[in-house]
Parts: structure tokens; C-alpha cells; sequence
């Protein structure tokens, strides 16, 4: 039981929140009611957008002297970053780790105190962690297990350093740390997985670890957990052999934290905890045999035979792989992110990629794991990636930034639109060819070898520059169905439809070797083309954009390449939505900007007999109950159509003036001649009922 003694030490609680409304106020609750007084709580905020903020500052007015909001202006850090920070400005005694959807027992602080004291009263002054056991609950605190170290299979007396560099088995919510571990381990640099994880290695290395066996708290489960447990069973182990291209990128990051560790500790190790360290880093970049008696000769394991076994036999069989040393920098200089990822390989001198991969994302978290894992296994590996998030509330840029450390990311505080977004990520990319990819796509694994092959290799073809390079996209739902093969093609309003759009997979475009523009869902880029004719017009926000700068660059002389040996899948308008007003809006208005920007003279005086004759076409396809018109009439009614109609022609002929200035622009720069962009637009067209049903 704790002593009385407890009560003469300063804690500080360290609470990182994000979008915690549904629990954080029980969790404060628990705090409050602690049986040790001499507490303060340090709360900093990761961005959340649901009322959470407004909860704290509640609690901060009503217990001013006890509740303080950490403020700073770097925005969403992630947990390990977040939580870095918090311990950074923590000033107490002893500074205790604490998630915002737990419960704590009465007696935690108490009880993890006097087992802290008791270490420190046997060491001395040096650094100690202190963790407990706890109770996994449900979402509703009912107990699913008394004891959470049984129920992950853990052992907490493994806390040698040879132990953890594989395997972290101290959990963040219940961590202790006293002042001389939380000044060594602070900053805490990007590179590490966990926060926890961490400060666990800095102690095994330079201090001790302490556990207390009770659980001292309710450890809640929930669909919104960002770390969660899982029971350990042989079902568990087999269900991963599915998802064996995640675990390898796991144990990347495991060495990659390793290397970050041995860097900034290097002059403080023991000779012992060097030759451990330096071993475990050069795992991936020995043989296969190597590895294995590194693995036995150092003791390299975590808990349990089917982990080690699963562990073991997924190093033997990983390929090398080059994780980068950091600079000798030492304790004093850890090296650290900024926000272009510059000790990841992005800063001044750093070898540029050959491809940069652009993928904007609005709320997209569903999609993100198998659109980024399919990116991950691509064999063609000189590629950067850079996440650009239009202002998500569903943990897009959280689960990017604790899952990718290696994706650059952009944040935008609100919704720019698809064109806008991607401007930021090609103006912030390095590579000679930009792909700009839909967050709800999924590349088969030689996707990029086959694309990049093709466009290194591309001259152009009739007598074009190559600067654009067209794949072939199949539907995500059903992947016999094409959703474009080739890029685009373009009724002649200037509203593009992909071809072969719905139709049945046969190879039937396969031996086209030209294309007339590539759809941004997955299109490839020349920088060079892009610096001439410039990158998407912002003012589309999105649809459109694509059709707009294709016709550009193929006025500048620039060809278009399909390249259908490259398929990915593609959840047709998965982020959008397929058949919503608001998109209506968008392409209704801006097919009539792509007409008088760049539409030949003659042409755009056909533009409106095109245009009623698509109307016509898409009364009788709604009536048949046919196409996205359809769809659309189903939740709109036809008043509520033709007000779209209305309010996009109004909106786009508010822009004339700048249409007219663009237009007259583009004729300067046209590298081509109008006879041959018609005979080109003419050659690339469909018909209003192609146009319609396949939507």
C-alpha cells in the first residue's frame, strides 16, 4: 500500500488530446479524484475539430491552479511528437504519461510513486521508468481482461536494451518518469515510434526500470484508438501472414529508431550497449545468415515463440535494405524533421528522386492504408511521396504521420480543392517526373516499373515530346471493368470520360500506343512540360482540371503516351462521392472554361448545339433510369437539376475577363497549329450517349 509519503512530490500528468469528446471528460474526472494531491495536468492539443479544446478550456477555468494548455503553433505532431513536447515543458519531480480515453484508479499516482521512490532510494540519482499493469476494458469500461500484460502475452521483467530495440512492452498511458530520465530522453526525434518506446530504451540503457504488478487503470477499447491491444492468439498470428508487406515496413522503422538512438547516445554507451545497438542496426544491411547470428548471438527478442518465430523468419527472408545512418551528432544535437523531412533525405544536397508521387486527400483515412501500402511495394523504389490533406476531421494526417514517417506531408487548414492542393505538392516536389495519384487507388506491385520504364524511355510520338504518360485504370469494385484505359476522352463541350470507361476488360485498347491527355487520377507528368505551360488552374478547385491542363500542354507540342501494361485499381470518385450536387456544380461549370480557354474558334461556335444535343441525351437517360444523371435525379429534383445548370453557367461566365486574358495567353504559346488541335480534338471525342451512360 503507498505511504503517507507519497503526498511531499510534485507529478506533472502529461495529457495529449486529439478529437477526444466522447471520453475525455471521465478521464479528467478520474484524475481529479487521485488520492496524491500534488499534481498539475499539462494538456496540449493535436488539432482536434470536435469540441475537445472546449472541454479542456472548461476544466482549465474551473481548476485554474491544477489544469494548464500547453500552446504552441506547430499544429498536428502525432502522438510520439506531441507527447515529446508535453515532456519537454514539464518541470515536476516525476512527469506521468496519460491518454485521453482512459480511466485511472484512484490510487494510481500514489501507488506508481512509491514503487518510483523505492527504485530511486535503492539507485540513486539516475534515470527510472516506472510502468503498471491494467485492465482492458470496452468502449463501455466493461472488463475484457484484469490484466493487460496476460492479455497481450507480455513479460515486463524483459527490460534489457537487447529486449526492447525489438519489441516495446512498456505501454505509454502507464509510464512514470522521473527528472533525470525526462531531461535524457527529451527531445524525443522523429524517427521513434513511440514516445514510450523511447524513453523505455533511454532507461534500459542508462538507468532502470521499474513495474508495478496491480493494474492501477482501465485501459479503454474503442473503433477511434489510435494504439489498441489485441488479444494474442494463434488466430492472431495466423490472420498477419496476410499482411506480411506492413510487418516488414514495421521492422524498417524499428532499425530506423534504432539508428536514431545509437546516433544521438553514441558517446554515453557502455562498450556492451554499443556492440548491441551498433549489431541491431546492421541487420537489414547484412546477409541473410548474418542476421540470424546477430539475432542469437545478442539475444535480439521480444515475447513470446510465435513472435520471435515470426520475426526471425520475416528478417531471414527480407531483402537489404539501405537504412540511412544519421549524422554523429550526439546528445547534445539530436538531429531533427522539419516540416519538408530534411534528415530523411530532403535536405540541401540531397539526392533528388526520380519520381514524385502527389496525393491529395480530403478525408480519405478509410482508403490510405492500402493506397500507401501499394506504394511502399512497389519494385521501383526512386520515388518521394508527399501527402497533401485538405483540412480532414477523420485522423487522416494522424494516421499518415504515425504509420509513414517517410511521407512528406502538406496540411491545409481547410479544403483548397483537388487542383490547388496539388500545385503545393508538385511546388514542393524534387522529382523529374510528378505522378499525381487519387488517395483511393491501389497499384499492382510493378506499376511503377513499368510506367517509369516507359517514360524514361519515351521520345514522344508523332513527332511530339512526350510529356504526359496515360496507365490503365480498373475499377476497384470490380476489377475485370475498366475504368480508363489510356487516359481521357473528350465529348465536344470539353467534359472528358475515360475510355473504355464500364466496359469489360479484353485488352481491347491495349495495343493504343498514344493517348490524348491522362486522367489526374493517375497521371504522369514531365517537370519539364509542367514549368512551361504551368501546373493545374486553381480556380477549378476540382474536375475538370486535368482535361484543362492536358489540352495545355498538347497545345505546347507535348504528347501524351498510354502506357496500359501499368494497371492500378480505382474506387471510382470514393473521396467526392460518384453523384452529389456539389460536383454537379463543378463540372457543369467547368467544361465551359475548359471551351473558352482553349477551344479552337470554331469549335466553341458548335459548343452550344453540342451542349443541348448532351442535354437531350441525358433527359432520356434519366427517364430510362440510366447513367449519373440518373442517380443524381433520384436525390434532386428536376427543378433542383436545371438550378445547378443555371447557377454553373452563371458562375462561369463571372470569370470571362480572366477566361478571355487566359485564353489569349495560351494562343501566344501554342506550339501547334489551330487545323491540328481540331483534327486532335476531333480524333479524341465521344458521343453525348457514351458521355452519359458511362458515368
Amino acid at each position: 500500500m503507498p505511504t503517507n509519503s507519497s503526498n511531499l512530490h510534485s507529478v506533472d500528468i502529461l495529457l495529449s488530446t486529439y478529437n477526444g469528446i466522447a471520453y475525455l471528460e471521465p478521464q479528467i474526472e478520474s484524475l481529479l479524484k487521485q488520492s496524491h494531491k500534488s499534481w498539475r495536468l499539462l494538456i496540449r492539443d493535436d488539432g482536434s475539430t470536435d469540441g475537445t479544446i472546449e472541454i479542456v478550456e472548461r476544466y482549465v477555468a474551473a481548476y485554474p491552479e491544477k489544469i494548464i494548455i500547453v500552446k504552441d503553433t506547430e499544429g498536428s505532431l502525432g502522438p510520439t511528437l506531441s507527447f515529446s513536447r508535453l515532456l519537454e515543458r514539464s518541470s515536476a519531480e516525476y512527469s506521468l504519461f496519460c491518454d485521453q480515453d482512459d480511466v485511472w484508479e484512484p490510487d494510481k499516482i500514489a501507488v506508481t510513486l512509491d514503487s518510483m521512490r523505492s527504485i530511486e532510494a535503492e539507485s540513486g540519482s539516475v534515470p527510472v521508468l516506472v510502468h503498471t499493469d491494467m485492465k482492458v476494458v470496452d468502449s463501455s469500461l466493461g472488463v475484457l481482461s484484469d490484466s493487460f500484460w496476460k492479455y497481450q502475452n507480455l513479460n515486463p521483467g524483459l527490460a534489457a536494451l537487447r529486449n526492447l530495440l525489438i519489441l516495446n512492452n512498456v505501454t505509454g498511458c502507464t509510464v512514470m518518469v522521473n527528472g533525470p530520465l525526462r531531461k535524457l530522453a527529451t527531445p524525443i526525434p522523429p524517427e521513434a515510434i513511440l514516445h514510450d518506446w523511447w524513453v523505455a530504451l533511454v532507461a534500459a540503457a542508462f538507468g532502470h526500470t521499474g513495474y508495478v504488478k496491480s493494474p492501477t487503470m482501465l485501459y479503454r477499447q474503442h473503433a477511434s484508438n489510435v494504439a489498441g491491444s489485441t488479444s494474442y492468439s494463434i488466430n492472431y498470428f495466423l490472420s498477419r501472414l496476410g499482411s506480411l508487406g506492413s510487418t516488414a515496413r514495421l521492422l524498417e522503422r524499428i532499425v530506423a529508431q534504432a539508428v536514431a538512438f545509437e546516433s544521438t547516445y553514441k558517446s554515453m554507451f557502455k562498450p556492451t550497449d554499443l556492440k548491441t545497438v551498433t549489431a541491431f542496426v546492421s541487420l537489414l544491411r547484412s546477409s541473410r545468415f548474418t542476421r540470424l547470428k546477430l539475432l542469437f548471438k545478442f539475444g535480439f527478442k521480444g515475447m513470446g515463440f510465435l513472435r520471435n518465430l515470426g520475426i526471425y523468419l520475416l528478417l531471414f527472408f527480407m531483402p537489404r535494405s539501405s537504412v540511412n545512418r544519421r549524422a554523429e551528432v550526439g546528445k547534445g544535437g539530436p538531429v531533427m524533421l522539419n516540416k519538408d523531412n530534411q534528415a530523411m533525405g530532403f535536405g540541401p544536397g540531397a539526392k533528388a528522386p526520380l519520381l514524385s508521387i502527389i496525393i491529395v486527400n480530403w478525408n480519405g483515412e478509410r482508403f490510405l492504408g492500402q493506397n500507401l501500402e501499394s506504394i511502399f511495394a512497389q519494385s521501383f523504389k526512386d520515388f518521394e511521396v508527399l501527402f497533401v490533406d485538405n483540412g480532414s476531421t477523420d485522423g487522416s494526417v494522424r494516421f499518415v504521420r504515425l504509420n509513414y514517417p517517410e511521407v512528406r506531408l502538406v496540411e491545409n487548414k481547410e479544403n483548397l480543392g483537388f487542383a490547388r492542393a496539388n500545385n503545393q505538392g508538385i511546388e514542393k516536389s524534387r522529382g523529374r517526373f510528378v505522378l499525381t495519384l487519387n488517395n483511393d487507388t491501389i497499384l499492382e506491385d510493378s506499376f511503377l516499373e513499368i510506367l517509369m520504364g516507359v517514360a524514361t524511355a519515351s521520345s514522344g510520338t508523332g513527332g511530339q515530346r512526350a510529356g504526359m504518360w496515360a496507365p490503365k485504370i480498373l475499377s476497384m469494385q470490380d476489377p475485370g471493368v475498366i475504368d480508363s484505359v489510356g487516359g481521357l476522352l473528350l465529348y465536344p463541350n470539353g467534359i472528358g470520360r475515360g475510355q473504355g470507361r464500364n466496359e469489360v476488360d479484353n485488352a481491347q485498347y491495349d495495343s493504343n500506343k498514344s493517348a490524348l491527355i491522362p486522367s489526374a487520377c493517375a497521371g504522369l507528368y514531365r517537370r519539364e512540360m509542367l514549368e512551361e505551360v504551368g501546373l493545374f488552374d486553381p480556380d477549378f478547385f476540382a474536375y475538370c482540371e486535368d482535361t484543362d491542363l492536358g489540352l495545355r500542354g498538347r497545345l505546347a507540342g507535348w504528347g501524351c503516351v498510354s502506357v496500359p501494361a501499368a494497371t492500378l485499381k480505382h474506387y471510382y470518385s470514393g473521396t467526392s462521392g460518384s453523384h452529389t450536387p456539389f460536383k454537379a456544380y463543378l463540372v457543369e461549370r467547368n467544361h465551359l472554361w475548359v471551351a473558352l480557354k482553349l477551344f479552337p474558334l470554331r469549335n466553341l461556335l458548335l459548343f452550344p448545339f453540342y451542349e443541348v444535343w448532351r442535354y437531350l441525351a441525358q433527359v432520356r437517360a434519366v427517364r430510362s433510369g440510366q447513367g449519373a444523371g440518373a442517380r443524381l435525379a433520384g436525390e434532386v429534383s428536376m427543378s433542383g437539376l436545371i438550378g445547378i445548370v443555371v447557377k454553373a453557367y452563371i458562375g462561369a461566365f463571372a470569370h470571362l475577363p480572366s477566361l478571355i486574358a487566359k485564353r489569349r495567353a495560351l494562343k501566344k504559346r501554342s506550339n501547334i497549329s489551330t487545323r491540328e488541335f481540331r483534327e486532335l480534338l476531333k480524333l479524341y471525342s465521344i458521343s453525348a450517349k457514351e458521355l452519359v451512360l458511362k458515368d
